[in-house]
């Protein structure tokens, strides 16, 4: 968990100044608690299935599968699907949030530290093609990700009731929680939208930001305008 706050110690006054820098450093622990949480529900649920698995609990007495993953998906599909998507969710969001820490870090070596962050990124974009390519279930990760609201939804309308408050905290914590990313998401748009700071966005503003994006994506794949493009 250090690592989480690791860019969040003291740093000079250009950078605390920054929001783009300040939106690189909240997005990296962002990231960094996701790893976490989904590490938690790996080990926890992966737990749970194993002892449920030496209890013989769950298992049909006459279950015949042609495979373990046959047997995982009709007895324990929750835990099966859980288990696959919070560890690639985790591992994804671990090897990005590392890229936006080596940008940071090697910040003062400018070619160096884009370098560094591409190569991260080289790494995510392989595992995604290799998990989507080699895929035993669900086809790929957003499906297997997609499977895994279906039967998490199922599992706690099932189980919701008054006297098991704990799914309604979920879907209120989560409604909550994504509420509040994209309304981050949303006003960091509108504050790159608004070219001239007046707390408006006219028809002009938006037209030159979207003819002006190709050239900025440009610059930005070169190391040449992010993060100061935007302060």
């Amino acid at each position: 968990m250090k690592d989480a706050f690791v860019l969040t110690g003291t740093v000079p006054d250009d950078i605390r100044a920054s929001r783009s820098w300040t939106f690189l450093r909240d997005t990296y622990l962002y990231l960094q608690l996701l790893t976490f949480s989904t590490a938690m529900t790996t080990i926890f649920i992966a737990t749970h299935a194993i002892v449920s698995l030496q209890m013989g609990k769950g298992v049909s007495e006459r279950c015949h599968a042609s495979s373990l993953v046959v047997m995982m998906k009709t007895n324990f599909a929750f835990e099966y699907v859980t288990v696959r998507a919070s560890f690639m969710t985790g591992l994804l969001a671990f090897t990005v949030a590392q890229a936006l820490r080596a940008r940071f870090v090697l910040r003062q070596a400018k070619e160096l530290s884009w370098a560094a962050m591409y190569f991260m990124l080289c790494t995510v974009s392989l595992l995604f093609s290799y998990n989507n390519s080699k895929s035993i279930t669900y086809g790929g990760y957003l499906g297997l990700v997609r499977e895994w609201a279906k039967l998490t939804g199922e599992m706690l309308l099932a189980r919701a009731a008054f006297h098991h408050p704990m799914p309604i905290v979920f879907g209120l914590s989560f409604a909550l929680g994504m509420f509040c990313t994209l309304r981050v998401l949303f006003r960091t748009l509108f504050e790159q939208l608004d070219s001239d700071q007046d707390g408006k966005i006219s028809f002009k503003e938006a037209v030159d930001f979207v003819a002006e994006l190709p050239r900025r994506v440009w610059r930005s794949a070169a190391g040449q305008a992010w993060p100061s493009q935007f302060d």
